[in-house]
């Protein structure tokens, strides 16, 4: 008859399959730990670029052209006049892998400047130009040879822990707003 327990055989085949098997779990649980964090993240950051894409939809929107903000863009930065509210100027720009929006009022005092989204690998505008052929192609620069606003604006964003590229696309209100050396006409 045997005695209860365990041979020292038994016990070294047991220790031997466990010290295997043990890395091979730590490595899988650290695996899911790893994703786990990059799926948080891209969600995080996917949040934060349809955040920045509703702030600056908002702002477009608003857009107008007073003599005194015309509205340029080029060089990682996009600057228009907004009437969200009262006349103020609002610029947007790409710093040290951040979006800040910056705004001020009409005749040039700071009122706020905030950083929108961090984690940023690139962050382009482009302006639609209509091609002599009648197509349309979109430029990174809206500068002084332009006069108003353009018709199309287009956002493209990338972070850094995303591979894919967000696009946006905004048709803007044409027109311009009575004004002469920044007065209301």
């Amino acid at each position: 008859m045997r005695a209860h327990g365990f041979t020292l055989v038994e016990l070294l085949v047991a220790l031997s399959l466990t010290a295997v098997a043990a890395p091979l779990v730590a490595n899988s649980f650290r695996q899911g730990i790893r994703a786990v964090k990059h799926v948080r993240s891209a969600v995080d950051e996917r949040r934060f670029a349809r955040s920045l894409e509703s702030r600056l939809e908002k702002d477009l929107l608003n857009a107008v052209s007073f003599s005194t903000a015309s509205f340029r863009g080029g060089d990682g930065r996009l600057t228009f006049a907004s009437l969200d509210g009262t006349p103020k100027s609002v610029s947007y720009d790409l710093f040290h892998g951040s979006v800040f929006r910056t705004e001020r009022s009409v005749s040039g005092g700071l009122l706020e400047r905030r950083e929108l989204v961090r984690g940023v690998r690139s962050w382009t505008v482009g302006y639609a130009y209509r091609e002599a052929d009648g197509r349309v192609d979109f430029r990174p620069v809206w500068g002084k040879e332009q006069s108003g606003i353009p018709r199309t604006v287009r956002m493209r964003v990338a972070f850094e822990s995303v591979k894919d590229e967000r696009e946006s696309l905004w048709n803007l209100p044409q027109g311009r707003l009575g004004v002469i050396e920044g007065k209301a006409a």
